[in-house]
Order: structure tokens, then C-alpha cells, then sequence
């Protein structure tokens, strides 16, 4: 009777090819771990499952809460078994926000403050001032008043930009108050301008 070999023809030949590549005798390896990890995790739900009904059952029918989790013991067993890839660790209880995130943070956005208002000037009656603006504003519509002559006598006459005119009259605002050989005097409330005859 011949002694029967314990390893099969094919198994020494594995061996040996592995021995003269290690290369593929890692990737071998490494497939088989994964093989036996994936086989294990099915294994566990498979087990685990049946369990999680009763373990999470109370003497009343239903689920009893976990306090240290806020979860029902078999919970975790429950989503394995219904496809998950594995086990999740229970969620924590959410805390109160302590800061809403729409608030901006007034260290890098300080509050608008509107600017101070702008002290309001206090009018005061200056009777030195507005006699000066007078005057500035008589000046500036005196030089448009040309004096072409004069006429003196017993009622001197005098024509302004081709109007004759005497002692009283008036011409764009102006009264005449004066009129001498050469120059006519006018008059706008306090402020008086004298007009000369250029030629």
C-alpha cells in the first residue's frame, strides 16, 4: 500500500512557487487577512442580531434606555445587522450653543457707533459782520453800473448804463445820493459806493 501524501500535488506547488516570488506570497497574505476580516464582521452580525431583540426588550415589551447613553443597550447591534459596515459608537447628547454663529464676534467686528454729531454752530447777530457782507454784496453789483457823465447845477444830473437819472432816483437797487462833477454817489441801505467817470 502506498503511503498517501498529506499535502495534495497542487499545494506543494503553490509553496513553492510562493517561495520563489515573496512578492505574491504578500498579496496572498494580505488577501487572505481581509478575507477573514470581512468573513468575522459577517459572522458577528450574524450573531449579534438575534440577541439585540431580547437583550433590548424589557419586561414590558419595550426598548429600555441606556442612562449613561440616552440609547437602548441593543441599539448599536440593531444598525450592524441592517446592513452597516460596523458597529457605531452611541451619539453623544448635543450640548446648548453657547454662542449663535450669525452673532459676529465683536473682537474682529466691533458694533458700528454712529460719529458724534457735529456741534452745531451758534448764531450770533454781528452787526460788523453783516455790515461787511453788505457792503461785499453792493460792491459786487456796483461794478456793473458804468457812469458816463455828469451834469452839476441848480438839479445835477447824472447818466448811469444810458439812463439819465437825478437826486433820488434809483437804478438796479441803488439810490442816488450825490452827484458831483466827475463821480455820483449811491446808496444801498447802509452801504455807499461812489461811481467815477473813467474818461
Amino acid at each position: 500500500m502506498a503511503a498517501t501524501d498529506p499535502q495534495p500535488a497542487n499545494a506543494k506547488g503553490l509553496l513553492a512557487e510562493l517561495k520563489r516570488d515573496p512578492k505574491r506570497a504578500v498579496v496572498l497574505a494580505v488577501l487572505g487577512a481581509v478575507l477573514l476580516v470581512i468573513g468575522g464582521r459577517l459572522l458577528l452580525q450574524q450573531l449579534g442580531s438575534p440577541r439585540t431583540g431580547a437583550a433590548a426588550q424589557g419586561p414590558a415589551g419595550r426598548a429600555q434606555d441606556d442612562p449613561a447613553h440616552g440609547k437602548a443597550p441593543g441599539d448599536v447591534w440593531a444598525k450592524a445587522s441592517q446592513g452597516a459596515a460596523q458597529p457605531k459608537a452611541p451619539a453623544a447628547r448635543s450640548l446648548p450653543l453657547v454662542r449663535d454663529i450669525f452673532t459676529p464676534n465683536p473682537t474682529f467686528f466691533p458694533p458700528h457707533r454712529p460719529a458724534p454729531a457735529a456741534a452745531t454752530a451758534k448764531v450770533v447777530d454781528d452787526p460788523e459782520a453783516r455790515l461787511a457782507a453788505e457792503r461785499r454784496a453792493a460792491l459786487a453789483q456796483a461794478s456793473s453800473l458804468v457812469l458816463q457823465t455828469t451834469v452839476v447845477g441848480a438839479t445835477g444830473t447824472a447818466i448811469i448804463n444810458g439812463q439819465v437819472l437825478r437826486v433820488g432816483d434809483t437804478i438796479g437797487g441803488f439810490r442816488v445820493v450825490e452827484i458831483a462833477s466827475r463821480s455820483c454817489t449811491l446808496a444801498k441801505g447802509a452801504v455807499r459806493v461812489t461811481l467815477e467817470m473813467t474818461n
